[in-house]
């Protein structure tokens, strides 16, 4: 039986070899044989500084830094962001810089985070705050004003790191940013 299975295999062998050779298999022709020449390399001039630019850095600071990883760590300023990233009303709100400065004074955002915002409203700072363009004009935006009844968005208004987040120039040309926004809707 082996001596069976033995001639089988060189038969096998044998027909395959005298196949490859009268189909001609591998194809042998002009230019096939030899030796690769030297590898040119480019000969290009050397880069210099000029031929880097680099963007401004602050978006890049503010992603790398403590408050950043704070809010990309808390669930609701995450929620909030991404919803703020679907809506491009909202999205508009946030980014306008009136918007941005009266979010930048520290008297306004410790009202906006109290519980107790009926208080808020006695308060003549405060007031003076409502009355600013930027503001009247994000609360006229529905998106913005569905935000403000989100518990994220009020639990994301507690925290400190969000809230001097708000008031960074940084921030708002971040949330500005096609790349940002899409990353969140992937998130």
């Amino acid at each position: 039986m082996r001596k069976q299975v033995l001639w089988g295999v060189m038969g096998v062998g044998a027909t395959v070899i005298t196949a490859m050779f009268f189909l001609d298999i591998p194809p042998v022709g002009d230019g096939t044989a030899g030796t690769v020449g030297a590898a040119k390399r480019f000969q290009g001039a050397q880069m210099t500084d000029k031929d880097v630019v680099v963007g401004p850095m602050d978006v890049q600071e503010f992603l790398q830094s403590d408050v950043f990883d704070r809010i990309m760590k808390n669930e609701d300023a995450r929620s909030f962001l991404m919803r703020a990233s679907q809506e491009p009303a909202l999205l508009k709100a946030l980014s306008d810089p009136d918007f941005a400065r009266a979010l930048a004074d520290p008297a306004f955002l410790r009202k906006l985070g109290e519980p107790a915002l009926q208080q808020a409203l006695n308060d003549p700072a405060f007031l003076r705050k409502m009355d600013e363009p930027a503001i009247l004009r994000a609360l006229s935006v529905p998106a913005f004003l569905r935000a403000l009844e989100e518990p994220a968005f009020a639990r994301a208004l507690t925290e400190p790191a969000f809230l001097r987040s708000l008031a960074e120039p940084a921030f708002h040309r971040m949330l500005a940013e096609p790349a940002f926004q899409q990353a969140l809707i992937r998130r």
